[in-house]
């Protein structure tokens, strides 16, 4: 016999596949024929990142919840301004309990009787949008308690390590839920890395820049957000709010306020030292893309306008001004709007009243601007108007003003990242007709990935029991083999037209990530914590991560990829692609020399 192999961890017995993804729907996951070293290697090296509890901000946490019990009730914290909650302690009272609930309203069958259809459905909606928004508050307040839960538990250990996976366009996700680095604010805020490093004059700057994004400047430029701060009453502050975060609470108010207190307290025990460069650091130093998908497609495409409007421009071109594709989008908004008002468009003046803040056009057509890359529909930019309550839900006209805004904003994204949105519709066509052949849409990420893009006509239903949802699909007859059942199902041809777009650049954006873990190990890297379009590690290597970073997304593109992309598809389904679209002239080496491409 050989000799004994001693096994130990999570997930020896909990099998999870490589590439999510299974049945007749599984895309990638049915065909591994050419899965990448760089995308194996990447996923490798992220899950051997170890991860320790900060034993700071469990305290911090720890104390909230104790405060609850010893008051005799749970604890909801909120920031001083009431408007937002940033820990959800207290669990939402159940409405069928509260007796000046709507839900808990029972008429009578005679006056129920009574009631016009318009009455019945506007108290079913009613009761509906209640029970709605309880379920909604319930799943974060017991996803919170997990999350705390599970932190407390794995405080226990020195360290320990998330597994992660790819779905099937190879973006990596650990494996575990809530308490992860890909996680909300919260479970950030609870995380560091197990090895420390030195920070060093570079990790120090970094840090200083972290600290201030969290809080909420990262519009700033680098240097801006680290002179913010240092500055000396932002100092005096964060002394008060780390010695007693419990009682000095202004740290609320902070964009990721939980991260920011983890780094204000690294921050501040660093300055306490005679050299704060030899501070030991352990939180993660991050930077995050512009508009990240809308980064791509311009980059993509060549396009000079989308390319500045996500700062992918070189410094000497931008003179160091960072552009904010958002405010381009709503400031087109805002003349279109303007003009439509002066010729007495009822629509155009109810939203004119709305915006007259930047800050409240912005606000409007963010959502739309960030998903339009991904694939939203026109349908849904319209939905976004009324579900984030932009339109009033009262007003007799709100789905004509939710179209109204929704045609404005469309075409603003439209005109300013015009060859993107040719390139999204390039690829829908490539996708359609692969459909329209019965084969899947098939092609080669940069990273060197075969992505498989097969969504069948197979027939899907939902069952709900209690908390849980359960699928269940259709599967072959009894004597019908897989390839005869998938022959005879077919391709759904409209998702496979709307998934395309989304489902390529996220191939891209996941290609850019995994060549840029696998160059950062190579330069001497170790740990790393990446969400698709923020790449994180040790504050002191930050610098070194950005131009590796910068190298690796100009790499991808240098050579005409669309023209690869296009060999590839014909390739796998042996079907003629048309064309791409015209490329413009933006010189994607530009990329190189610019500050916010990732910031």
């Amino acid at each position: 016999m050989g000799e004994q192999v001693e096994y130990e961890g999570g997930y020896l017995l909990y099998n999870e596949p490589l590439v999510r993804g299974f049945g007749a729907n599984g895309h990638t996951a049915n065909d591994l024929s050419q899965l990448s070293n760089v995308a194996v290697e990447a996923v490798n090296l992220i899950q051997e990142t170890p991860w320790a509890v900060n034993a700071y901000m469990m305290a911090v946490i720890n104390a909230f919840v104790w405060l609850g019990e010893w008051l005799g009730e749970n604890v909801t914290i909120d920031t001083k301004s009431g408007k937002e909650t940033v820990l959800h302690l207290a669990k939402p009272l159940n409405p069928r309990l509260d007796p000046k609930s709507i839900v808990s309203v029972q008429f009578s069958e005679e006056v129920w009787a009574g009631m016009d259809r318009d009455q019945k459905n506007a108290h079913r909606k009613a009761r509906s949008k209640v029970m709605t928004k309880y379920e909604e508050e319930l799943g974060v307040y017991m996803a919170t308690q997990r999350l705390i839960n599970t932190a407390n538990e794995m405080a226990e250990f020195p360290m320990f390590y998330f597994p992660h996976n790819m779905d099937f366009r190879t973006r990596i996700y650990p494996i575990p839920n809530d308490l992860t680095p890909q996680s909300n604010d919260l479970s950030k805020g609870l995380l560091q890395f197990r090895r420390g490093t030195k920070l060093g004059k570079e990790g120090l700057f970094w840090l200083g820049f972290t600290m201030a994004s969290h809080w909420g400047e990262d519009k700033l430029s680098p240097e801006g957000r680290y002179h913010f701060a240092k500055d000396m009453l932002l100092m005096d502050m964060l002394y008060e709010w780390v010695d007693n975060p419990i009682e000095n609470r202004d740290w609320l108010h902070a964009d990721k306020p939980f991260q920011f207190l983890a780094a204000a307290h690294e921050w501040v025990w660093a300055h306490r030292q005679q050299c704060p460069e030899d501070y030991v650091s352990y939180l993660p130093g991050n930077l995050d893309g512009s508009c990240n998908g809308a980064q791509h497609l311009s980059i993509m495409a060549r396009d000079i306008v989308g390319a500045t409007a996500t700062n992918c421009r070189s410094n000497e071109v931008t003179k160091g001004e960072r552009y904010d594709l958002y405010m381009e989008v709503a400031d087109r908004v805002w003349e279109k709007v303007q003009a439509d008002a002066q010729k007495g468009d009822l629509l155009a003046l109810e939203w004119s009243n709305k915006l007259m803040e930047p800050s409240d056009r912005r606000k409007v057509v963010k959502r739309s601007v960030m998903t339009v890359p991904y694939g939203v529909t026109e349908y849904g930019v319209a939905d976004f108007m009324i579900k984030d309550k932009h339109v009033d839900e009262k007003a007799a006209s709100q789905w004509d003003s939710a179209k109204y805004m929704r045609d404005l904003i469309m075409s603003s994204i439209d005109a300013t990242l015009s060859n993107g949105r040719k390139l999204q519709l390039w690829f829908s066509e490539c996708a359609r007709i692969c459909a329209e052949a019965g084969v899947p849409l098939q092609w080669d990420t940069p990273a060197g990935t075969k992505i498989t893009q097969a969504y069948r006509n197979v027939i899907m239903r939902r069952i709900q029991a209690f908390n849980t949802k359960f699928y269940i699909y259709e599967e072959p007859q009894e004597d019908e083999d897989d390839e005869g059942f998938l022959t005879r199902v077919g391709m759904d041809v409209k998702k496979m037209a709307t998934a395309a777009p989304p489902n390529v650049v996220h191939s891209c954006d996941a290609s850019h990530l995994q060549l840029t873990v696998c160059e950062m190990a190579k330069q001497g890297i170790r740990d790393f914590s990446m969400i698709h379009d923020s790449f994180g590690c040790p504050m002191a290597q930050v610098g070194l991560m950005r131009d590796i970073l910068r190298n690796a997304v100009v790499d991808m593109y240098k050579d005409d990829y669309l023209l690869r992309w296009k060999e590839s598809v014909e390739r796998y389904s042996g079907l003629r692609m048309p064309n791409p679209p015209a490329v413009g002239q933006f010189d994607i080496f530009e990329i190189l020399d610019s500050e916010y491409f990732f910031s």
